[in-house]
């Protein structure tokens, strides 16, 4: 009799979960929403670009309430999303592979343009003070030289980078005098531009951006490396999240451009002032999707010394 009591409890207990989580992946259930993104140089900046956004998502939504969280890095932002704090990422391409393993993002959109182009390039710079003009200098003269990563979770200012200095015999940790991590990109070009460091690592558009805050002037710095364009970055949701729910998300954001015409226009000003107004005129949010970032997973995996991915 007691065995069957028991067993009795135990069946009453595995459906009173299963009938939780069928409550909870009701969307209708779920009435506020966190919107993670990185401050960058400016932070109060970013959060109000995005706070004048929030009465636009609370009704293409559903919700009562989104709120937006700005940290000043990618991992901040990754733990919040693994700790159910955080619902939707603006992540890096870097860091959302990370956020995919610890807090089981889903890309769903990305910035792009109208006609499809890739804006997205990592380079190596110095000051335009600096002795070194190329790359052979570099390779030559490493052992007395300082390099500047971007965020560890950044794809511009670290692996690509990282995966390019590999691929001509120079393990960043062994062959430079010493290596650093800046906590934004801001921080690494400034570094390199003032001396402090003599090569940064960051991507090219965010030169553009410091360009147009009057931070620096592009008789400041000396690009010796770009690599090729490559996939933007995405904004992903929890993959926990109810399907309906996450078509709503998305659709918020693919008809942004279209529903919300001047405050997108505003909004771009703001947050992609390091392209050209002619190519700001085209930007806006298109589809994505994991498989898009395979090349940039590969490259993570295969890269030398690179053990971000992995660590716990």
């Amino acid at each position: 009799m007691y065995i069957k009591l028991i067993r009795l409890l135990f069946i009453t207990y595995i459906l009173l979960l299963l009938v939780t989580a069928c409550q909870n992946s009701d969307p209708a259930k779920i009435d506020r929403l966190v919107i993670g993104v990185t401050g960058g140089e400016d932070p109060s900046e970013m959060y109000t670009c995005f706070k004048n956004l929030e009465p636009y998502f609370e009704k293409e939504i559903g919700v009562k309430k989104i709120d937006i969280y700005v940290s000043n890095d990618y991992a901040s932002v990754i733990e919040a999303m693994r700790a159910k704090k955080v619902d939707i990422a603006h992540l890096g391409e870097l860091s959302y592979l990370l956020a995919v393993e610890r807090a089981g993002a889903e890309a769903f959109a990305m910035a792009g343009t109208t006609d499809g182009m890739r804006l997205t390039s990592s380079v190596i710079l110095t000051s335009s003070k600096s002795d070194i003009k190329s790359i052979d200098d570099v390779k030559n003269r490493s052992k007395e030289l300082t390099l500047s990563f971007g965020d560890p979770a950044s794809t511009s200012g670290h692996l690509y980078p990282r995966n390019y200095l590999n691929s001509i015999n120079l393990n960043p940790e062994k062959s430079f005098k010493s290596v650093v991590f800046a906590n934004n990109y801001a921080s690494a070009i400034l570094n390199a531009v003032s001396g402090k460091v003599d090569l940064a690592c960051t991507f090219s558009l965010a030169l553009n951006r410091l360009i147009y805050k009057k931070m620096i002037k592009k008789e400041d710095y000396r690009i010796i490396w770009e690599s090729e364009p490559y996939v933007g970055t995405p904004i992903a949701c929890r993959n926990d999240l109810p399907k309906e729910l996450k078509e709503k998300i998305k659709n918020a954001y693919l008809n942004l451009a279209i529903k919300e015409p001047e405050n997108w226009e505003k909004f771009k000003e703001k947050i992609y002032n390091f392209y050209s107004p002619e190519l700001r005129k085209k930007i806006i949010y298109i589809s994505s999707d994991d498989s898009l970032y395979n090349g940039i997973r590969k490259i993570a995996k295969e890269c030398k010394d690179f053990n971000f991915l992995n660590t716990k």
